[in-house]
């Protein structure tokens, strides 16, 4: 091969190279870095701490509680809590639920709660993708390729002298003896 052809062949291989160079790096992370759901939750776990995102989630569940609050088949009243209409009885209700929540978003309760709320989520989302990115290319994979964690049976620590009962069985399904 002549020098001058040896010579631009490089040069054209090496700017393919530095051009393919960003697409592969990508890739990688999108392999290693966003699959990984102990990092996923190592990132949003500052966000439990964030009086903020408390606020929203302490006020979101509240008020889903009590939509789900009825006296007797039917809903009575008919008051305004933060733009959703509620019954007399979910009317006088709706400041404690909304102070427990508060409350309940700064125990370390909450903080297991969101980050296994997290993992379980990201779980669903590669599962989601693998099983979606499998289904458009015409085969099925045997099952999700990351370790599914089971949500914790202890949220929080016991009191001096306290203990938690352990469940009678684990599995589905009544317990047999």
């Amino acid at each position: 091969m002549p020098p001058r052809l040896r010579s631009a062949l490089s040069a054209v291989l090496v700017a393919l190279s530095c051009l393919l160079t960003p697409f592969g790096a990508l890739a990688a992370w999108a392999a290693y870095g966003l699959t990984d759901s102990g990092r996923y939750v190592t990132t949003m776990a500052p966000l439990a701490a964030d009086p903020a995102v408390r606020d929203v989630i302490a006020d979101t569940v509240g008020t889903g509680i009590l939509r789900e609050v009825r006296v007797g088949r039917a809903r009575i009243g008919g008051t305004r809590v933060d733009g959703v209409r509620m019954s007399a009885t979910q009317g006088v209700m709706a400041p404690f639920v909304h102070d427990a929540m508060h409350s309940f978003t700064k125990t370390r309760a909450f903080r297991v709660a969101w980050d296994e709320g997290n993992r379980v989520t990201h779980d669903a989302v590669l599962r989601a993708l693998e099983d979606e990115g499998a289904i458009r290319h015409g085969h099925r994979r045997p099952g999700p390729r990351h370790r599914q964690r089971q949500a914790p049976t202890r949220l929080r620590e016991p009191a001096v002298g306290e203990q938690h009962p352990r469940p009678a069985h684990r599995g589905r399904g009544p317990a047999r003896r």
